[in-house]
């Protein structure tokens, strides 16, 4: 229809930015991000149906964060890296994450064995399978002297396991989007 129509305020989550959002196919999830003072490690739940928001639990949920990944398994919500990043404060890049479940409203931790080096600004897609993450920044990286990160990994919820993907032929480090074709990853564009 070519039209707009705000959002409700109340019981939604606090005002913040770098956070990220999914669609679950009947809620739109909330969580992470910053505000002005503080990373957050909270959320919400969004009901267009019902025009409703709902919290969603930060028992076991990642440490605060902002610039991470996620993305939707179609039952989870897998949230990975990111940066607790506060004014003035050094960067911390996080090689963790946790998978949340809306049903049961719980987290549960991923695997840190072989995850790919922390970063911020990566970009992620799920393949009906696993999640495939590439790129992002880095500011902390010692002995490359670029802060673009140019790797990247798979992981794979049903065995709780990471696998790093070839750099053999990739594009440059880069910040850029990518789609998953249903039998590759696209990636175009971009900035470093």
């Amino acid at each position: 229809s070519d039209t707009w129509k705000t959002i409700p305020t109340k019981g939604a989550p606090s005002r913040r930015a770098w956070n990220t959002l999914l669609w679950t196919g009947k809620e739109m999830l909330v969580w992470g991000g910053a505000n002005a003072t503080k990373v957050l490690n909270d959320g919400g739940r969004y009901n267009p149906a019902t025009g409703s928001w709902r919290p969603i639990s930060t028992d076991g949920a990642p440490s605060p964060r902002g610039s991470h990944v996620s993305v939707w398994t179609g039952k989870e919500m897998i949230v990975w890296g990111g940066s607790a990043r506060e004014p003035g404060a050094l960067g911390d890049y996080f090689e963790n994450g946790a998978r949340y479940n809306p049903e049961m409203d719980t987290w549960k931790p991923i695997s840190t064995i072989n995850a790919p080096k922390g970063r911020v600004l990566a970009t992620a897609v799920w393949t009906g399978t696993e999640m495939i993450l590439w790129g992002g920044v880095n500011d902390a990286q010692t002995g490359t002297g670029n802060r673009f990160v140019g790797t990247g990994a798979r992981y794979n919820p049903a065995t709780d396991t990471w696998t790093a993907i070839t750099t053999t032929g990739a594009p440059s480090p880069r910040l850029t989007s990518v789609v998953w074709t249903g039998e590759g990853l696209l990636i175009f564009g971009g900035y470093n």
